[in-house]
């Protein structure tokens, strides 16, 4: 899905059907898991969790995009996922964030 958001016409058919709307329930996903110790995070939404996030960070480069993620409260959580002891969750979050407020 990231890949396929790098265009802008692809954006906006993406916002259309729905996209940023899966992607905001599927954060709330990743951060649970994020939230938990280590030892007892799913491995598959581990695994997830960067590829939602880079989906956000694309999606959020359109105005709408933006707009749907501050306002349906990705950034704190995003902010959150930051936190992560993984360090390409960290990556990916802070990039989200900056894209999620750019403009701001």
């Amino acid at each position: 899905l990231m890949s396929l958001t790098v265009d802008n016409t692809v954006k906006e058919m993406a916002i259309g059907a729905g996209v940023p709307e899966a992607l905001g329930a599927a954060l709330d996903e990743c951060l649970e898991n994020e939230l938990m110790p280590e030892e007892k995070r799913d491995k598959l939404v581990a695994a997830l969790t960067v590829n939602v996030i880079q989906a956000i960070g694309q999606m959020a480069e359109h105005p709408k995009g933006r707009r749907y993620f501050k306002s349906k409260g990705a950034l704190p959580k995003l902010q959150q996922i930051e936190l992560s002891s993984n360090p390409h969750v960290r990556n990916y979050a802070a990039k989200a964030t900056t894209q999620v407020t750019w403009m701001a």
